[in-house]
């Protein structure tokens, strides 16, 4: 699908590239990672540096020189860009670039978690240690370029170091929420494989008593098998329960997940239990499945001890085997002694994005993700303390195919700098099409917009040896109060022959950002506008180049009209040139038809009151009274104030400050006093405020009554008043039309 074969068929494995790998670390005792070689030239994993040690984050921090993998997630993204084809490796499988040199800055212990501080100081060290390549695994889920660690993000690239980051698996959240914004990182998507890999429980299996042949099923519940050997049944298991029919406590049902003249597959396990079933392998002919195993997770209640599903192919195999007259004997080891078995699986939605990927663009309207690469039900390394191999999917695994990708260009094409490689990888790249969730299959009629893909699936023999390279590789004409209103690309031609190019466009369907009549996002799938889409022109659309020239090409758009601008539609779509020398370019565009600046962040109806004790955080009553005990004193609350807000869209920043009853109006607290902001009387903001960078989404803060400064406002009647800067406010900006201010009801304080 990337064609990285073609790159190893040349002789070209990435060697002699260096790639900084920010993770969980990664477990080199592993036979295809170094097999206990680290820190030396010679290693596979040349460096590294552990910041966390593996009790972080439940316990401090504690660094050690050596960055040792017991979580997983880092081991599996190394195997990814470079494991080894050795004895210790019985899957026979390589890295994509098995010749370049590792170094791991670990930074999540064994269970989950990192902070930013953390994070800093990882990439930092991996700079210092002089990479061509640092590959981070771990989405921000923050659109804003600006936030700190962004921009240290920014500046390592502005020294010449490619940033590969995962843009996140949140797909549910619709547009805007990109988890790779800052600028010149380089945001990958994952693209769906064509052939999944299941990962699957080791079975054996008999055909009229000869030899035993592996297989696999994936355990559901319950799991009881506790070596289970038994032939398989497959009659007509819709039949009324009666006493000719055949007594199943001695055997493994063979399940088709197809229900019984139209009525749920539930009317077949009651019959099968009815007559004794007590285990079942299950396998699905619906299209959600296709040649995947499915689910199988049933109550106790039913009587079954142990259920399983396998693949299709499998179930017919075995189903028409018995309709032969063969005997099939089924043997399941004990759960205890589980071991894998791995195997391909046609997947539905191959070669389209993964419905999971996080959508771009960013705030600033930069195409995020940049491009896609597989990373759907990917086989590679995991500690051998685990298992030693793995299957996962995310954009977590496709950040290091797309990483291994760029080292494989590098070592091919050395001169170019990284915004080089960073444009022959993106505009090499193919769009692919649309995944419909509700039809369950690809649209075939329409590409998925920039917002979810960038330039589309990378194509590394394509980035290796196309003969020109476009400038930008992707065009913003921005929304309709920064429209812009033509642009220029720039093609140039390193051929050493003139060639001829052709110039034209696809246009991706328009999606609303916005639900209908709301200023909260839309999730994913957004309303497509139909038949909206925006028009481009060329001021040349087929053009000769003469070798090492440059040809320019202005570019002018059209956005689509009749649109709703209230609800931010999205509109984007792909710049084709195909030279005569073979070379295909792609150059994503997009647009937004409406202003992001006087979108709502905060609804009037978006902050209130809850009790702290209540998880469903419902409003308070007005006027409700919350006892709180006094500062200093051992009394516990029973229920404190919690302020709840909820930011629709995203936000700079957010201030909450008290306002004090009418009555308290000049009442002080320590040094803080009543003053004006935006016109409403204040005393003061509340602790932990203001909170930088918010993204969409609910936040709850408890309450003491205390104020930043650590003063306790006197008993009394009060509210809380919550500001949000408007997207695209300028620093410092006091414009009451560039915040959104609501207020939560009365309530009253009185200390105990």
């Amino acid at each position: 699908m990337s064609q990285i074969s073609k790159l190893h068929e040349e002789g070209n494995t990435g060697d002699g590239v260096k790639i900084a790998i920010i993770d969980s670390g990664i477990d080199f005792n592993h036979p295809a990672l170094g097999n206990g070689c680290f820190g030396r030239p010679e290693c596979l994993v040349e460096m590294g540096y552990d910041f966390v040690g593996d009790d972080f984050p439940k316990k401090p921090a504690v660094e050690s020189p050596e960055p040792l993998d017991c979580h997983g997630h880092g081991t599996h993204v190394a195997g990814i860009i470079a494991a080894q084809q050795t004895a210790g490796n019985p899957w026979g499988f390589t890295g994509a670039a098995p010749g370049v040199k590792l170094r791991a800055y670990r930074v999540v212990g064994c269970a989950d978690g990192t902070t930013n501080t953390i994070m800093l100081k990882a990439l930092a060290r991996a700079v210092q240690d002089k990479p061509h390549i640092i590959s981070i695994s771990m989405s921000s889920d923050n659109g804003f370029p600006d936030s700190v660690l962004h921009t240290a993000l920014s500046r390592v690239v502005e020294r010449g170091i490619a940033v590969l980051q995962a843009t996140g698996n949140k797909g549910d959240k619709g547009l805007f929420f990109p988890g790779s914004p800052a600028k010149g990182v380089v945001g990958v998507a994952n693209v769906a494989n064509r052939a999944d890999v299941d990962e699957l429980y080791r079975l054996n299996f008999s055909i009229n008593d000869g030899p035993q042949i592996a297989a696999g099923a994936k355990l559901g519940l319950p799991d009881d098998w506790a070596n289970v050997s038994m032939p398989l049944w497959a009659g007509d298991s819709c039949a009324a329960e009666s006493g000719s029919q055949k007594d199943l406590s001695g055997h493994i049902v063979l399940f088709n997940f197809k229900g019984c003249d139209e009525t749920l597959f539930s009317s077949k396990l009651r019959n099968l239990t009815a007559r004794g079933a007590r285990y079942l392998l299950g396998f699905s002919e619906l299209p959600m499945w296709m040649n995947h195993a499915p689910d199988m997770i049933w109550p106790d209640s039913t009587g079954l001890a142990g259920v399983a599903g396998i693949q299709i192919g499998l179930g017919r195999f075995w189903t028409k085997k018995l309709s032969q007259g063969h005997t099939v004997v089924v043997s399941m080891p004990s759960v205890d002694n589980y071991e894998p078995f791995y195997t391909p699986a046609l997947s539905l939605a191959g070669g389209s994005i993964d419905k999971n990927t996080s959508w771009g663009p960013t705030w600033d309207m930069d195409v995020s993700p940049n491009f896609g690469a597989v990373g759907e039900r990917i086989l590679s390394t995991f500690p051998l303390r685990k298992g030693g191999y793995a299957v996962h999917s995310g954009t977590s695994m496709a950040c290091p195919l797309a990483a291994a990708v760029w080292a494989l260009v590098l070592r091919a094409r050395p001169r170019l700098t990284a915004s080089q490689i960073a444009n022959v990888i993106s505009t090499a790249a193919e769009p692919v099409y649309l995944w419909d969730s509700v039809a369950w299959e690809i649209d075939w009629t329409s590409r998925a917009p920039v917002a979810q893909q960038g330039s589309g699936l990378i194509k590394a023999f394509r980035a290796v040896h196309n003969h020109a390279i476009i400038q930008p590789p992707s065009l913003t004409f921005n929304d309709t109060d920064s429209f812009i209103s033509s642009a220029t690309l720039f093609l140039d031609n390193i051929n050493r022959e003139r060639v001829q190019y052709r110039v034209w466009h696809s246009p991706a369907p328009t999606m609303y950002t916005l639900g209908e009549g709301s200023h909260y996002p839309q999730e994913y799938p957004n309303d497509i506008a139909s038949g909206a889409s925006a028009s481009l022109s060329f001021s040349i659309d087929n053009v000769i180049v003469e070798p090492n020239q440059r040809a320019e090409i202005q570019v002018t758009p059209t956005p689509p009209s009749g649109l709703d601008a209230a609800r931010l539609p999205y509109w984007s779509g792909f710049i084709f040139i195909n030279g005569s020398d073979g070379s295909r370019l792609t150059v994503p565009y997009h647009g937004l038809s409406g202003s992001i600046q006087d979108a709502t962040v905060l609804g009037p109806n978006d902050v209130w009151i809850a009790k702290s004790t209540d998880k469903q955080l419902n409003r308070i009553p007005k006027n409700y009274t919350f006892g709180i005990p006094r500062h200093g004193s051992r009394k516990q609350a029973a229920d404190l104030p919690k302020l709840v807000f909820k930011v629709g869209l995203a936000t700079p920043i957010v201030h909450a400050y008290v306002v004090p009853n009418v009555a308290y109006a000049n009442v002080s607290c320590g040094a803080a006093k009543t003053s004006n902001w935006m016109g409403t009387r204040i005393l003061g903001g509340l602790p932990s405020f203001p909170y930088e960078w918010q993204e969409r989404g609910t936040r709850q803060v408890e309450w003491t009554g205390k104020l930043q400064g650590g003063c306790q406002v006197p008993a009394g009647t009060y509210k809380i008043m919550v500001t949000a800067k408007r997207l695209r406010s300028v620093e410092g900006d006091a414009n009451e039309q560039r915040w959104d201010t609501s207020m939560t009801d009365w309530f009253k304080i009185d200390y105990v």
